[in-house]
């Protein structure tokens, strides 16, 4: 494989086995993944296709041997699949990867997929030849910004899950909120913390997963909309390849073009020359998310509403309970003993759990043991019958 290398301020070609990959963990790695033009890796016409483990292997089903990426919180321009297509691929080639085939999930009518509309936010499997490029596409592309929103970028096929310990299940209780996107809501959260992940299951639920468990206890004390995420384990992907394997088949099966898309002429011939194709690159230098021009015009989203995320301060800069909210509002150390009550009381659970496994095991062990016995004495007692037949 061609891998360009910056050698003092100059871009040099050097030679890279198949098994030596770059360190895709490295800042310096991901800074230098363009040098003066030229890309990372110069792509062949045979990279079209991905290689199989062994000579003459038949594949179980048509993307057993591709490498899926989940995207997630993609901005896309007009509701059309071409015009998703060509975003994606030009996106994703500006970044130095050849995609391969894109599958877009089907869509319904439910109110989740209109807040998906009204802000042009869509998901996706993007396919590439190899793992390499896979995980290229996930370090090089994980909270990237496209049009202000955070793109989230992880594994097609492998299930990735929110921490338990770090991690609220946010519910919106205002309307107006409904449509504000996973950036807009990061972005109003920040405040306690750094977020790491942020992931809508609905129009009015949302997860959101911060790098410390101090900023979430700090979310739970300041509003009673925000409960730990507990022992339930909850996906990151929205969509994940093993869930969805019927759609994708039924899919390739009625679209024969399917099997056969890639970037267009001009930029396939820009990845074969390991040169940056001239794409425009209008997504960049967003500080806020890029509203649709539906939403505008629907009145969807508040755009700017933070306050409506976080906790009505009042003059003095404290958030001031009324007499109800003094009432059922627990407060920050009660919260914070509930929450400790309740991983101590799982732990409790699962030790309970673990013991009464045991106790069950043993049970079998012995039942095994005295049927063995029982068998052994059978058989001890066959054979002194045997023997004195004989000698008689």
């Amino acid at each position: 494989m061609n891998v360009f290398r910056k050698d003092s301020g100059k871009a040099t070609l050097r030679q890279q086995d198949e098994d030596e990959e770059p360190d895709f963990t490295n800042g310096n790695y991901r800074k230098n993944l363009w040098t003066d033009g030229s890309s990372v890796r110069c792509y062949k016409p045979k990279d079209l296709y991905p290689n199989a483990p062994k000579p003459g292997y038949i594949p179980s089903w048509p993307l057993e041997l591709y490498h899926p990426v989940y995207v997630g919180n993609f901005k896309v321009l007009a509701w059309d699949e071409h015009v998703w297509h060509k975003q994606v691929s030009e996106y994703f080639a500006y970044k130095g990867l050849l995609t391969r085939m894109i599958y877009f999930p089907q869509l319904t009518g439910d109110s989740f997929v209109r807040f998906q509309k009204a802000n042009r936010l869509i998901d996706m499997l993007v396919y590439f030849t190899s793992s390499a490029d896979a995980r290229k596409a996930v370090v090089c592309c994980h909270h990237d910004s496209y049009y202000g929103h955070k793109l989230n970028v992880l594994s097609g096929r492998k299930p990735s899950y929110f921490d338990k310990v770090r991690t609220v299940k946010l519910c919106l209780p205002d309307k107006n909120t409904n449509f504000e996107s996973e950036t807009f809501i990061e972005k109003a959260l920040s405040e306690f913390g750094k977020v790491v992940y942020v992931m809508k299951c609905s129009v009015q639920k949302a997860f959101v997963e911060f790098e410390s468990k101090k900023a979430m206890f700090e979310v739970v004390s300041k509003q009673t909309s925000y409960t730990p995420l507990g022992i339930k384990k909850i996906l990151r992907q929205r969509i994940l390849e093993p869930k969805i394997i019927a759609s994708i088949k039924s899919v390739i099966k009625l679209d024969p073009l399917f099997m056969q898309m890639k970037p267009a002429p001009d930029i396939l011939q820009c990845l074969y020359e390991g040169k940056r194709p001239p794409i425009d690159t209008a997504w960049m230098n967003h500080d806020t998310p890029v509203p649709s021009k539906d939403a505008r015009n629907n009145n969807q989203g508040t755009y700017g509403n933070r306050q409506a995320l976080l906790p009505t301060p009042s003059t003095s800069g404290q958030h001031t309970k009324t007499r109800v909210e003094e009432e059922i509002t627990p407060s920050t150390r009660d919260i914070k003993q509930d929450i400790q009550t309740f991983f101590k009381e799982t732990k409790k659970q699962n030790k309970l759990r673990q013991m009464k496994r045991a106790r069950v095991q043993q049970k079998q062990r012995q039942k095994q043991l005295r049927k063995k016995e029982r068998n052994d004495r059978k058989a001890s007692q066959s054979n002194q019958v045997r023997q004195r037949e004989e000698s008689q």
